[in-house]
């Protein structure tokens, strides 16, 4: 597909911030004129991800095409009744095709369409020509279905809002533990979330990500290696291949970057013509030391951060003790998964390894804060509080660390 215009981009914005379920696909003159689409492969993901079509499920040939109600939107609201015919051909390896009709009254070649699925139909219209806000707040069929979602993420949104300029009017609190998980650790404990690992968001849909203003990396996911692909076969292996004693344990504890190469030898490495991550040992002794297919990556970062509320922190010492307020927060939406390779390969994002004797705590990808623009789509910003009063008293046995 090719690189949106300024207001395509606004149109396809205000249907991603809203969690509005919808595919895009562009019209090229042949496949207007032969009356056939490509069903591209993030339409299909689009198809899979709310159980409209799967065509790896659909067997080639006309006999086994799928027609699925659909309309098209006019800008004037109203719609012209149509059909979505989906289905496989017999020639060119059954490649997915996809049609609907009428199509040619409401798009041009070139023109790029949004498809919307609600209510068990299609709701069409040209991203290319009609702005979806202006749609939204006249009368007509967009305004009818679209209004609910705003209105319901809206009110999600508030409602988290709402809870964290509560905390954040308590000003600064005292640290529940020391170390780098203290500040994640006090917001989950005042929003009442359940500090456990978790792979589902933490607020009704939203992931929550909070860090200290100093420019300490953020975490974006998690992700072990393909050990079955790797040349180091499980953390172990990673353990007593580069890591080193510290008060009589074994750990290997390091930042992997794609610009330099750290004290254990280790750099990034991004292969584009396959698609890998892999983790190089550079030296005389130069191998690959295990890998990550990106796609999965991509996939991690997309699932992770379908919407994040990334919370700052500001913290001070009193008597010996870390105070944390929180007040301010970025909340972005959809992460461009296609920057996630060069952002690897540029040192922007890194990969922590946390490998211990007694266990695996994990490899961590991360980023600066600063270097959310880079990732996501503009953030809306919101201010928490202003309040610098310093509330509670510490830990009275503050927890050994790590």
């Amino acid at each position: 597909m090719r690189e949106l215009d300024r207001g395509e981009l606004a149109n396809v914005a205000y249907l991603t911030q809203n969690d509005v379920p919808f595919g895009l696909l562009e019209v090229t003159a042949t496949g207007l004129e032969k009356s056939i689409l490509d069903a591209t492969e993030p339409f299909r993901e689009f198809l899979q991800a709310f159980a409209v079509h799967d065509y790896d499920r659909q067997a080639q040939g006309p006999d086994f095409k799928v027609v699925l109600p659909a309309s098209l939107a006019l800008p004037d609201g109203t719609t012209v009744p149509s059909l979505a015919s989906l289905y496989r051909p017999q020639t060119k390896k059954g490649d997915p095709r996809i049609w609907f009709k009428e199509l040619r009254s409401i798009v041009q070649p070139g023109s790029i369409f949004a498809a919307l699925w609600i209510e068990r139909r299609f709701w069409v219209f040209d991203v290319s020509s009609l702005d979806l806000t202006a749609q939204v707040l006249a009368s007509g069929v967009l305004r009818d279905l679209i209004l609910p979602f705003v209105a319901r993420k809206s009110s999600v949104v508030e409602t988290l809002l709402g809870k964290l300029r509560g905390v954040a009017e308590k000003g600064f609190l005292p640290a529940p533990v020391k170390g780098s998980t203290a500040v994640g650790r006090l917001l989950e404990t005042e929003l009442g979330i359940d500090i456990n690992s978790r792979r589902d968001p933490d607020f009704m849909g939203i992931e929550i990500k909070s860090s200290r203003n100093a420019g300490n990396r953020t975490t974006l996911f998690a992700k072990t290696p393909d050990w079955t692909s790797s040349k180091y076969k499980n953390s172990r292996a990673l353990l007593n291949a580069f890591g080193y004693d510290r008060e009589g344990r074994r750990k290997l504890s390091c930042t992997i970057s794609g610009i330099v190469t750290n004290s254990q030898g280790l750099r990034l490495e991004v292969n584009e013509s396959t698609d890998l991550l892999h983790v190089v040992k550079e030296g005389s002794d130069r191998h690959r030391a295990v890998q990550w297919d990106l796609e999965v990556l991509r996939h991690s970062l997309a699932t992770k951060h379908n919407e994040t509320f990334w919370v700052k922190a500001e913290t001070k010492l009193v008597d010996g003790w870390e105070y944390i307020r929180f007040h301010a927060v970025q909340h972005t939406q959809k992460a461009i998964v296609a920057q996630l390779p060069s952002l690897l390969r540029d040192g922007k994002v890194t990969v922590d390894f946390l490998i211990r004797e007694e266990g695996d705590k994990g490899y961590l990808f991360k980023l600066l804060p600063k270097n959310l623009p880079l990732l996501f789509p503009p953030a809306a910003e919101y201010v928490l509080a202003t309040s610098d009063a310093i509330t509670g008293i510490p830990p009275q046995a503050p927890p050994r660390l790590f």
